[in-house]
């Protein structure tokens, strides 16, 4: 059964459908501004930032490409405006020579056009808009262009022109010309803009843009295309072109994080060659590239993985919008896709649906980061939030899970493995069960209370209550159907501030989440 949408009328009230879309994204879509007082009398050069850079810092993946639709301006000013210092700026061309800011060669995955860039007239950026469903699936609809009469903008694709002048000595601009052709006018342009020393060149670790960039004078990131091109010959080669700051993939194919050997050998092919890792979404993933070697990162989630974005008591799911550090199992991949509709018992509504994908069946889950971690996770803390099946699973045995306690923000899934800590899970049957769980083991352990029961089965497109209290010596997990439904633990061995929602099959919504 579907979940019918509401929609308040439009206003500037805070209550309003409008006024709740304007403030639940805080910064999202905000511009930056001359007067932001970062800015200063100076410009910033890649000299200058070399010698601040320090280790441990994160670069901006196409503004901040998994929050709100890559080389867009918002998504540039939300990483500005969250710390960044450097950043990613691709370029494709026009028919008529017009330099734009797309990472494409093609407008089909990232707008609504089709066809290639280089075969459009520049008229076309006159209507076009980033607002494809396919770059905007995993974003949330704030960004697919249906919420534009509710305060949200038309994103438009922004003049590489523009991005220069705005951006241009406030944050290092590594360019690449996606489009080879557009390399020429790319570099005249960023020289027309005096800013040569406050850019670098970005470029395929096979290009022979490499050599004319250093030739010029230019610092050199390169980047391999996949872990596999990681290897100690291909390392030797882009030692030898000069290459300053080399970029290495940092998942593998079915989307596991590279091997430790991996990330050394790249770190040890130069000590002039630094390393990054890209494209970095997880906190834990982060640490784990620092602390092999790797100087910086490229970072997608950028706000929440330099931990710049305020932690939350509540969702924002009202925004209609991925809050930083709600992250699914693959934030890259639609199929793993939250999707989100008005309710009209108030708020909003974030459901994990099978997106008529092949993955139909699976298991969903998500870290719900932006409220993580819980300051309180030491100490007493509850988490209360509203969820319902969409569809019921016919296996009964099926669960709703609140899954905390945990210490980083790996992903999580029932019986996964992943992560140690606790999981509260409702099943369609009426069992209410609590238990621990350990990294690296498929089973858990049963704790607390035994026997509770739902009053009945469960029923799809019905809203239940979860609540779990953690103190310094407890764990009690409460469901509530009309009546209280109680699991008590006396347990103290699991206490980290990470949590998350998911279901083992069927499909589940939540709403109303908020931590005290």
């Amino acid at each position: 059964m579907a979940i019918p949408i509401t929609k308040p009328t439009v206003g500037s009230d805070d209550n309003t459908w409008g006024g709740i879309l304007n403030t639940a994204l805080d910064q999202l879509a905000t511009a930056a501004s001359d007067t932001d007082p970062r800015l200063g009398p100076g410009v910033l050069t890649v000299a200058a930032w070399e010698a601040s850079k320090g280790t441990g810092y994160s670069v901006a993946h196409r503004g901040s490409g998994d929050l709100i639709p890559e080389n867009t301006a918002e998504s540039f000013d939300y990483a500005y405006r969250n710390g960044a210092r450097i950043a990613e700026v691709s370029v494709c061309q026009t028919a008529d020579g017009v330099l734009i800011v797309q990472h494409d060669v093609t407008f089909d995955r990232t707008t609504k056009l089709t066809g290639n860039v280089v075969d459009s007239p520049s008229t076309v950026l006159g209507y076009a808009r980033v607002n494809n469903a396919i770059i905007a699936k995993s974003q949330g609809p704030a960004w697919d262009g249906t919420l534009i009469a509710t305060g949200y903008p038309p994103l438009k694709i922004p003049l590489f022109e523009d991005i220069l002048k705005k951006y241009g000595g406030k944050m290092i601009l590594l360019c690449e010309a996606k489009y080879d052709a557009a390399y020429p006018a790319m570099v005249a342009m960023i020289a027309q803009y005096n800013l040569q020393n406050s850019v670098m060149i970005k470029a395929f670790w096979t290009s022979s843009r490499i050599a004319q960039a250093k030739a010029a004078g230019y610092k050199v990131y390169s980047y391999f295309g996949s872990d596999s091109d990681n290897t100690p010959t291909n390392l030797a080669t882009v030692v030898a072109a000069g290459v300053d700051y080399l970029a290495i993939a940092g998942y593998t194919a079915t989307n596991t994080v590279i091997a430790q050997s991996q990330v050394t050998q790249a770190v040890a092919a130069s000590p002039g060659m630094k390393i990054w890792a890209y494209p970095i979404h997880r906190r834990v993933d982060r640490d784990f590239f620092y602390v092999n070697g790797a100087e910086g990162i490229i970072a997608s989630n950028f706000g929440y993985l330099t931990r710049n974005v305020a932690i939350t008591r509540k969702d924002s799911w009202q925004g209609f919008a991925l809050a930083p550090g709600e992250l699914t199992q693959d934030p890259l991949n639609n199929s793993w896709a939250l999707t989100w509709v008005g309710d009209p018992g108030g708020g909003a509504v974030v459901q994990e649906k099978q997106n008529s994908n092949p993955l139909a069946g699976s298991k969903r889950f998500f870290c719900v980061g932006q409220c993580s971690p819980l300051a309180a996770a030491a100490s007493t803390y509850t988490i209360d939030v509203d969820f319902q099946w969409i569809t019921v699973p016919t296996d009964t045995t099926q669960n709703i899970t609140l899954a905390f306690g945990h210490s980083d923000d790996t992903y999580y899934e029932h019986q996964g493995g992943h992560g140690t800590g606790y999981h509260a899970i409702v099943r369609p049957n009426r069992n209410v069960q609590l238990f621990t769980h350990v990294d690296g083991t498929t089973t858990g352990t049963q704790i607390g209370t035994t026997g509770v029961l739902m009053t009945s089965n469960a029923v799809a497109a019905t809203w239940y209550h979860m609540k779990v209290t953690v103190t310094p010596t407890t764990v009690t997990f409460t469901v509530n159907d009309g009546a209280d439904h109680v699991v008590v633990a006396t347990d103290n061995t699991r206490r980290g501030g990470y949590f998350h929602l998911g279901v083992t099959a069927g499909e589940a919504a939540w709403r109303n989440l908020v931590i005290t």
